[in-house]
């Protein structure tokens, strides 16, 4: 679900506080990034949405997110229906609370 070694290297780098620091700001503008996404889909602008879904599947990847970054990837690169959009931006809100939980469970027990 997440990628236990890259937050490991953060750990090292940053300490503990560094990356609870880290997950304050993804966690504060993640909503943001959801927002314009569903924002894109209402709109069916193509571009938009795989310029959003790029800058999530980064953000995602920055914090260890590797499950989420690549449903972000698909909508980014491939050939999809707005249907299927809806459905990878749906799913997304829905599992994203398990993963930012998966992390602060994570930092906890270091």
């Amino acid at each position: 679900m997440i990628n236990e070694a890259l937050l490991s290297q953060y750990t090292e780098l940053l300490g503990t506080s560094g990356v609870e620091d880290m997950m304050k700001v993804f966690n504060d503008t993640v909503g943001t990034y959801l927002k314009e996404l569903n924002g894109c889909v209402t709109a069916r602008d193509e571009q938009a949405f795989r310029q959003q879904a790029h800058r999530l599947k980064g953000a995602l990847r920055s914090v260890g997110m590797q499950t989420l970054s690549a449903r972000m990837e698909y909508c980014e690169k491939e050939v999809w229906t707005w249907p299927e959009a809806e459905k990878e931006v749906v799913q997304l809100a829905a599992e994203l609370p398990l993963h930012q939980q998966a992390i602060e469970n994570w930092l906890r027990s270091r």
